[in-house]
């Protein structure tokens, strides 16, 4: 359930359990096939990676709440069903490097390929992810994710700024024009004619990254294969919900204090 970013949560520690049960993935999509389901498509099988789609019955297992439940990752034996967003690295990091070959596309557009091209001609090039127009028009999303304002995207880039002699910030976003009329505008913006699974393929190919409170660039941003990347979220993660976020970073990520709009 959710877009992208939730589902990729999902499928990894399905995937890790399943590595240690030595069994198959299932992937339950009916939520996808009600009617008016939010806005989210199922995107998680652009990638590639094996799963078979259904229903199987079995024991139950729900999140209890947002923080880690180490008591979850281990041999079942039987068929287990997840229920929940498991947005923690904990719940699959032993299986990290799995995930990393998983979660590339299937396949490539040609202006994919020449943004990716593009990005390793940089020489520190830093992801920034604007997410407003699908928030700005919903008013649950809005009241509880609320809007990152320019306040906070200066002081990301401010750090960012003073920790390496040059950076070329490369923006993400589903709303250009409020970029181009914030004060972090750049001729870097990639083109919103990628797809969402090349979008957050195009993040994990930059060497840093500025995140919103979005599960889609927090994966753009594990996704880096640089052991020395400096990763910057805003702190906290929900404008209005009160949720134990403190297994959601990783181990380095630096916050920074926001007041949502």
């Amino acid at each position: 359930m959710g877009g992208l970013g939730n589902q990729m949560f999902q499928y990894a520690i399905a995937r890790n359990i399943a590595i240690l049960d030595n069994t198959d993935v299932l992937c339950n999509t009916d939520w996808y096939k009600v009617p008016d389901q939010f806005y989210f498509p199922l995107l998680i099988n652009e990638f590639g990676i094996e799963f078979k789609t259904g229903d199987k019955n079995g024991w139950l297992i729900k999140e209890k709440d947002f923080s880690y439940n180490p008591g979850v990752i281990r041999r079942y034996n039987e068929t287990i069903n997840l229920y929940g967003y498991w947005q923690s690295e904990k719940y699959f990091y032993t299986i990290r490097d799995i995930l990393k070959r998983e979660f590339v596309p299937k396949k490539l557009s040609a202006n994919c390929v020449e943004v990716i091209e593009y990005i390793s001609s940089l020489t520190n090039p830093v992801f920034i992810h604007v997410r407003r127009n699908e928030r700005e028009n919903n008013a649950v999303g809005r009241a509880v994710h609320g809007l990152l304002g320019q306040d906070y995207y200066n002081k990301a880039i401010d750090l960012i700024k003073g920790k390496f002699k040059k950076s070329e910030f490369v923006i993400f976003s589903d709303d250009i024009e409020w970029v181009k009329r914030s004060g972090i505008y750049n001729d870097h913006i990639v083109p919103m004619e990628l797809s969402p699974q090349e979008d957050l393929y195009v993040m994990s190919r930059c060497k840093h990254g500025i995140i919103a409170n979005s599960s889609f660039s927090w994966w753009g941003a594990w996704l880096i294969d640089n052991p020395n990347k400096v990763i910057v979220a805003p702190d906290p993660w929900f404008k209005n919900k009160k949720a134990d976020t403190r297994d959601l970073l990783s181990d380095g990520w630096i916050k920074i204090k926001t007041e949502y709009l």
